[in-house]
């Protein structure tokens, strides 16, 4: 028997979510703001950063903006909600600005980033998710989610989630692969 959320459930997971993903792009994680300005039909939210942390935020040509606003809309579907990323905007304080130099770590966040992918991946899929990690090489990994051949939009939530996490990798210091595999169906 399947659970109902509140709106005020839904948009304080919602919320939970888009931090976590906002604060692993970013170097300063304290100017970070979600300002929530939701409604009885919908959650919205403005996104405030760091000037230097835009260029994360946005990704080229407005690439990771719209992948953390499909990965948002679908997990409102699932919800039963309509989640929105109005805008991205500079706060109105913030530290000084300095750009972002990769960095390849061998102690990257693990743990971390898989416990993220996890929350995303438990509200993307409908029918069940598995997620798994391999790293082939130093540096390098690879995020494996096997969904069941049920799931739509396979391909389309691949890309995005490649685009939000090859832009965490950016910042903890190891590059990121997303792949998304079918469950081979059960024999009859």
């Amino acid at each position: 028997m399947e659970t109902k959320l509140e709106p005020h459930q839904i948009t304080a997971t919602a919320e939970e979510i888009l931090r976590r993903l906002c604060d692993n792009l970013v170097v300063y994680q304290d100017d970070v703001e979600l300002i929530d300005i939701s409604n009885s039909s919908a959650t919205r939210f403005v996104i405030r950063v760091n000037e230097s942390d835009m260029p994360m935020i946005l990704g080229g040509e407005g690439r990771r903006l719209r992948a953390l606003r499909c990965i948002m809309q679908l997990i409102g579907n699932n919800l039963g909600r309509d989640i929105f990323i109005l805008r991205v905007d500079n706060p109105t304080v913030g530290n000084d600005t300095e750009l972002y130099r990769y960095v390849q770590r061998n102690d990257w966040p693990k743990e971390d980033v898989m416990s993220i992918m996890e929350s995303i991946i438990l509200l993307c899929f409908q029918h069940g998710a598995m997620l798994t990690c391999s790293e082939p090489a130093l540096g390098y990994a690879v995020l494996h989610i096997e969904v069941s051949p049920k799931e739509l939009y396979i391909t389309d939530i691949e890309r995005y989630l490649q685009t939000i996490f090859s832009g965490i990798g950016l910042m903890v210091g190891c590059s990121l692969n997303v792949e998304i595999t079918i469950k081979p169906k059960a024999r009859q």
